[in-house]
């Protein structure tokens, strides 16, 4: 179990303990409870409650618990680790590779060989996906060891701190080096693909030229949408 600490400031002296965890660290408050029940929260060595007051130069501490995903079954599968420590890893997910069971594919995905690589050193974290990939897109795949870990890391997504980037080959040479493409995307029903249609949800993507090529287009893409 991984364990946060907090030193109380003046400035957050007889706050709540909650209070003073959220005001650090973007936490749901569900989050908290779920700490709250397996009494992983205490203050200056002792347990503490989300709603008792803190004095300057108290010191926090957060037991940071981790659901193993025992239905996933392990899987001796080639694996591109990127990064990892005690909170993440990064893999680089290759295309024709699933990221995660379905019905249509019950096994021989990602998320599969990761648990193997987890089991083989010893260690049983939490599996939390920060992003998706599709079948058939390849690129790094963030994979958060926690709760804890997975909500700042999806904070940072949301707020934009924490940027995606796409590279694609392109039907066409396209004219401009870059621009923003707008139109709304919409998915048929009982078909995976979507397509430009004016049922869809608004969308809008930037593009930049890297190369072009004979019939084609080597583009970079940002999702700003």
């Amino acid at each position: 179990m991984q364990l946060l600490h907090i030193e109380v400031t003046e400035e957050e002296a007889s706050l709540k303990v909650g209070d003073v965890i959220r005001r650090r660290w973007p936490v749901s408050r569900g989050f908290l409870q779920t700490v709250k029940r397996q009494q992983q929260i205490w203050r200056n060595g002792q347990p503490a409650f989300l709603t008792e007051r803190v004095e300057a130069g108290d010191r926090l501490t957060l037991g940071i618990p981790a659901s193993f995903p025992d239905h996933l079954p392990p899987e001796p599968m080639p694996l591109s680790i990127v990064y990892e420590d005690d909170w993440l890893m990064v893999v680089d997910k290759p295309p024709g590779l699933v990221v995660h069971p379905t019905k249509g594919h019950p096994s021989g995905t990602l998320a599969n060989a990761i648990v193997h690589h987890w089991l083989s050193r010893g260690e049983k974290p939490g599996f939390h996906l920060v992003q998706r990939l599709d079948r058939d897109t390849s690129g790094l795949l963030i994979v958060a060891k926690n709760a804890f870990s997975h909500q700042q890391l999806a904070k940072q997504m949301e707020t934009g701190r924490l940027e995606k980037e796409y590279m694609a080959v392109v039907e066409g040479e396209l004219e401009q080096p870059q621009g923003v493409i707008e139109a709304p995307i919409w998915r048929e029903p009982g078909n995976p693909r979507r397509l430009v249609d004016g049922r869809g949800k608004e969308a809008k993507t930037a593009y930049h030229v890297v190369e072009r090529l004979p019939g084609a287009t080597l583009i970079r893409l940002q999702l700003l949408t």
